[in-house]
């Protein structure tokens, strides 16, 4: 994450520079990206099981 990079940075006595950043900003941003598309499966079968059972009580 952002903190381990500024930790790195700090303890081998370094600058961080705008390409550590960056590099870092994409990698969370693939992480994050992915935990997202992971849910939505799970998200959409879910409202799908809610609506299929208020039908069933309107039936």
């Amino acid at each position: 994450m952002i903190t381990d990079a500024l930790r790195q940075t700090a303890e081998y006595g370094g600058q961080v520079t705008p390409e550590t950043l960056r590099a870092e900003l994409a990698s969370l941003e693939a992480r994050l990206t992915w935990r997202f598309a992971g849910a939505m499966p799970a998200q959409t079968l879910a409202i799908l099981g809610g609506v299929l059972a208020m039908l069933r009580l309107l039936a």
